[in-house]
């Protein structure tokens, strides 16, 4: 898949996770935890969750989902303290996350 395939796919994840919602976010790169390079450090279970974000309704909300168990674990990369998550039983839908 190219790199131009790849951003039409995840313009299309964000339009059903954000209830068509476009956003108003050009497109960026950012920096994350990359669990192929060095050692990951687990903080512990993650129980939830709070993220902030605007969809369908165009009212910026704060989301809270409590994870079930298995419990996802919090990491961070060693080489630059960047979080991860990893594990788990949830999935991402057009709901939110579930599990």
């Amino acid at each position: 898949m190219s790199k131009a395939d790849d951003l039409e796919q995840a313009h299309k994840a964000y339009l059903v996770t954000h209830w068509d919602d476009e956003g108003d976010r050009d497109n960026v790169t950012l920096e994350c935890a990359d669990p192929s390079v060095g050692f990951m450090v687990a903080l512990g279970d993650l129980v939830a969750i709070t993220y902030r974000t605007t969809k369908g309704d165009y009212v910026t909300t704060d989301f809270e989902h409590d994870f079930s168990r298995p419990f996802p674990v919090l990491c961070f990369q060693l080489s630059n303290g960047k979080l991860l998550i990893a594990g788990g039983k949830y999935t991402v839908t057009a709901r939110g996350i579930e599990g």
